[in-house]
């Protein structure tokens, strides 16, 4: 038994359904200025993702970079431009 509504619980699937599916599309859909704002320094979106594809020993986090400062795992965000160029 789960201690959850169930609208809740769809909610929370549903959100990280969205969010798996859009960190690995292989292009940001948010905006720059919030990828690289104050909101983008805490919430894990495509640009950030990127670089733990590029290195796999970071960037670890599902939805808050958080975890990955404290533990020293944060490096920064990635760049689908770089990969378009090559």
């Amino acid at each position: 038994i789960i201690p959850i509504h169930v609208g809740a619980l769809a909610a929370v699937l549903t959100i990280m359904t969205i969010m798996g599916v859009s960190n690995h599309m292989g292009w940001e859909m948010f905006p720059r200025w919030m990828v690289r704002g104050p909101l983008g320094s805490w919430l894990i979106t495509a640009t950030h993702h990127q670089r733990h594809h590029d290195l796999y020993a970071c960037n670890y986090g599902l939805y808050f970079r958080v975890w990955d400062r404290l533990c020293g795992t944060d490096r920064g965000l990635g760049d689908f431009t770089a990969k378009a160029r090559a």
